[in-house]
């Protein structure tokens, strides 16, 4: 039984007070940092109705999972001390520049519940994604792509710390009790996970295997490198993943992977259009006919790589798994906006007894062996009846609490003012990572970039100096050309 802290009367905790404190702190951090929200049709801006909706939702989850406590307890007070640090380490990141509507409550609910439970915290992967290139070098702003997941790791860190001085403060303020770490909100360090999915870029977009591979263990090479050199307590907490060449994919993945471009093919909103016509446009950029006919395939590797929760059965190890999460924060550049987008239309339309209608209809397209038809049949429909016995189990909440076990329960995709153009493309106007150019950036200060010639180029342009300035600004331009001074060597 926890022995935590004793709270006077007066100091006890009001839920409905700290639900309104809670949506009062998200409210104003977002209009601090001018964050954009983003809806299926654009952006967005908070409204009245969103303030209530936050409001509102705080008091609830409040309810369900906290209001079986003390008030004046230790875990109460937990809670209203954890929570808003929590919150502001996301919100108030100098490089989080956009979050998606509907995620935003799960966002407050991850604040919430990992105060309720830090070893929540523990369990949150912050999560990054490279796709393949085939250049054949890196530019000097790729390091800068790294930045808001370490910024995020370490104001959690931060978190992590406070609560230690706390434990500290409580022990000689009151020696005669017996104060346990976890009980006060001490928890170990979440995990940063990069992930590359080379091999989805050479079967989709024909991409050189030899380059492509050669490009992706360049990038390895370099977050290595300085991470270990300037961040080394985040490093120790990095892993990376890699998603597997799809010949590995077994025919049950490979049906389910076509289900998932057919559930968007059937999707009639209004801007799927759009949607699918940028798609198109990013994989013609990077893979011609076949990367813009396949668009709809790479675009719904995003949920299965980054652990979306689908209420589906998993696939065949597409990015081997080493833990299992409770929450995903997602990281990535301006182009993840599209597919944030077609994360969301999956986790709300692809469920279980349409996939098992499909495979039914389709299971010939894969096989003409009829006894093996009828495996993937039963496999499908076995799948289905575990789902709906987990449906029938949390019947009484949304979603995504009866979706797979194995899944994180919370995700929440973010936007990064970095990387509106992906640091693993080069442009005509990044500086690529080489002796020469480091050599004559100490001497000169900056490598003449050609002029563009029109606004949009303008705009690319602007973004990979932005890139490179915020980077030099968080590190320090000395520091930064030692750095690659000694890489390159």
């Amino acid at each position: 039984m926890p022995l935590g802290l004793r709270v006077k009367p007066e100091v006890e905790v009001s839920y409905t007070k700290f639900a309104s404190s809670v949506a009062n702190q998200v409210s104003a951090a977002i209009g601090q940092r001018h964050l954009t929200l983003i809806d299926h049709k654009g952006n967005y801006q908070l409204t009245t109705v969103d303030r209530e909706a936050i409001k509102t939702t705080t008091a609830q989850i409040i309810q369900e999972s906290m209001g079986d406590l003390n008030p004046r307890g230790v875990e109460a007070r937990r809670m209203i001390e954890m929570t808003p640090p929590l919150l502001d380490a996301v919100i108030m990141s100098p490089y989080i520049d956009a979050i998606n509507k509907d995620y935003l409550l799960d966002l407050v609910r991850w604040g919430l519940e990992g105060a309720r439970n830090p070893e929540l915290i523990t369990r949150t992967a912050i999560r990054v994604g490279f796709g393949g290139s085939q250049d054949e070098a890196l530019p000097i702003r790729h390091p800068a792509y790294y930045l808001p997941a370490i910024d995020l790791w370490n104001k959690l860190k931060a978190v992590r710390e406070s609560r230690i001085i706390r434990v500290n403060e409580l022990r000689v303020n009151h020696p005669q009790e017996s104060y346990n770490d976890k009980d006060l909100g001490v928890f170990d360090m979440p995990k940063i996970e990069f992930f590359f999915v080379p091999n989805a870029a050479i079967a989709i977009n024909g991409m050189d295997p030899e380059k492509v591979y050669k490009q992706t263990q360049s990038s390895f090479k370099l977050i290595r490198a300085f991470m270990d050199r300037f961040y080394p307590d985040a490093f120790a907490s990095t892993q990376f993943r890699i998603d597997n060449p799809s010949a590995q994919y077994g025919t049950f993945s490979k049906i389910m992977m076509d289900y998932l471009v057919n559930v968007i093919d059937r999707y009639d909103g209004e801007d799927l259009g759009t949607l699918m016509q940028l798609l198109g446009k990013l994989g013609n950029n990077h893979g011609k006919e076949n990367g813009h006919l396949l668009a709809g395939h790479y675009a719904v590797i995003h949920p299965v790589v980054f652990q979306d929760l689908l209420a589906l059965p998993p696939m065949d190890s597409i990015i081997s798994e080493d833990g299992q999460s409770w929450a995903n924060i997602t990281i990535g550049g301006r182009p993840e906006r599209l597919f944030n987008r077609i994360r969301e239309l999956l986790s709300e339309h692809a469920m279980p007894e349409d996939f098992l209608q499909y495979v039914c209809e389709n299971a010939h397209n894969h096989t003409d062996d009829k006894q093996r038809q009828e495996t993937i049949i039963k496999m499908a429909s076995w799948w289905v009846g575990a789902l709906r016995q987990r449906q029938e189990k949390y019947k009484t909440q949304p979603h995504p609490h009866w979706a797979r076990a194995d899944l994180p329960l919370i995700t929440v995709p973010i936007i990064t003012s970095i990387g509106t153009h992906p640091v693993y493309y080069l442009t005509p106007y990044d500086t690529v990572l080489t002796a020469e150019n480091i050599k004559s950036l100490r001497k000169n200060g900056a490598i003449p970039a050609p002029e563009p010639s029109s606004p949009a180029e303008r705009n690319r342009k602007t973004s990979v100096q932005n890139d490179f300035a915020k980077l030099v600004s968080h590190i320090g331009v000395d520091k930064l050309l030692d750095f690659y001074e000694d890489y390159t060597r």
